[in-house]
């Protein structure tokens, strides 16, 4: 679902008019893929540590 929303996000900048609104969720978007993916890593990092 990362990879379509990244690609998604890059298509609509540019085949669209981008305004304001649009890169505001746009960013927002792709922050909060960010932000569970670096979750997930660090999740999973602490686990492999914690079964070790």
């Amino acid at each position: 679902m990362t990879v379509v929303g990244v690609g998604v996000f890059v298509v609509a900048m540019l085949t669209t008019e981008p305004n304001w609104m649009m890169w505001f969720f746009g960013i927002l978007m792709l922050a909060s893929a960010l932000a569970f993916w670096v979750t997930y890593l660090l999740y999973r990092i602490k686990q492999r540590k914690r079964g070790q």
